[in-house]
């Protein structure tokens, strides 16, 4: 006579038995010495947590009404998974959409769009902050620039840094220009034209070491094969014709260079930059905004989307207001429209004026 053996069927998924399972021979009944043996044997299944394919030996009445107990708080447990899951899957309720204009001076922000003000509307209002307030007059104005790198298809602009020359100047300091040369007449020509370092090839060992650094850096051609070395320390600072930072011109360089206004992309898609001091007068503010703004829109092509997408300005001690981007965008593609909507106007109109004539 065989001994009856208990064999246990491990499935893959608890929830789907169907699936191909692992069988595990778990003993020979005969080989138990006593009784206590032979049903710890037999409730195997119990304390693993599994389910026979063959058992041939009784089994208690608490022991199976545990395992049932047991298989029920499982089925209880993936119902529960089931149903979060449905949940996840139902769409969220809509949020309830944002009034435009508040009526009363005290509101609750979340519940309106953000105002959107005129520029020169936001300057007043950043002055009249700065009386209220009783904060310092001079003090700087700050614009924020939300960028739209985007291009076609995965494509987009890569994050860049220029310089540009503000039409009214607010900063009393002036940048340190750093001159490679090693022309004697043209070191004294630098020298004469506000020069803050002028040297040659032995300048770039300190600049290595950090014993010397200068805001902007201007070389003539004849030296760029020994500053080779400099590349990856300056950088973006390193003379490019690009950046108009290599050339022959050291005067036009020096004074471009020394009273430039710089400003670089962050995050990616992010510009912050002051433009100005708050007592300034508006006009002044608004030009020298303009200025970068447009620069700004020269680094993606005219063909796309502008590059600007939201703008913010704010004062040292103020809030940020959001700006109208009508009037402060360049006019370059609407021009472009506009004439192009003209000739096709033209073109429709010279077949029926000859059909008069003839």
């Amino acid at each position: 006579m065989e001994c009856p053996v208990i064999i246990l069927i491990f499935f893959s998924s608890p929830g789907d038995p169907l699936k191909i399972g692992r069988r595990m021979r778990i003993g020979c009944l005969a080989e138990c010495k006593t009784p206590q043996e032979r049903e710890e044997k037999n409730l195997l299944l119990i304390r693993s947590g599994h389910r026979v394919c063959q058992a041939v030996e009784p089994v208690t009445s608490h022991r199976v009404w545990g395992f049932f107990a047991l298989r029920a708080g499982r089925k209880d447990g993936r119902r529960g998974r089931q149903e979060k899951e449905k949940e996840k899957e139902q769409p969220r309720p809509r949020r309830r959409p944002l009034m435009s204009k508040p009526v009363d001076d005290v509101y609750l922000s979340w519940l309106y769009r953000r105002p959107c003000y005129p520029l020169e509307q936001a300057l007043a209002m950043l002055k009249s902050f700065q009386q209220l307030d009783f904060t310092h007059p001079r003090q700087f104005v700050y614009i924020t620039v939300f960028l739209d790198m985007a291009l076609q298809k995965k494509k987009k602009v890569d994050p860049f840094s220029s310089s540009v020359t503000l039409p009214h100047r607010f900063a009393e300091e002036v940048n340190k220009v750093l001159v490679f040369t090693e022309n004697e007449q043209e070191a004294e020509v630098a020298r004469e034209h506000g020069a803050a370092i002028v040297g040659g090839v032995e300048l770039v060992k300190w600049i290595l070491e950090d014993e010397i650094q200068a805001d902007f850096y201007v070389a003539v051609p004849a030296i760029m094969p020994k500053l080779i070395p400099l590349r990856s320390k300056l950088r973006r600072k390193y003379p490019t014709t690009r950046r108009n930072s290599l050339g022959t011109d050291i005067p036009k360089m020096l004074q471009f260079f020394r009273e430039c206004h710089e400003y670089a992309v962050q995050d990616e898609s992010i510009i912050k930059t002051r433009i100005a001091r708050l007592d300034m007068p508006t006009e002044h503010i608004i030009a020298n905004l303009k200025t970068v703004i447009h620069d700004i829109c020269t680094f993606k092509p005219s063909n796309f989307d502008p590059i600007v997408r939201r703008l913010v300005i704010r004062s040292s001690t103020s809030e940020g207001l959001l700006l109208d981007l009508n009037g402060i965008l360049p006019q370059v593609e609407k021009a472009e429209e506009e004439e192009e909507e003209n000739a096709a106007d033209e073109d429709d109109q010279k077949p029926v004026q000859e059909s008069v004539s003839t």
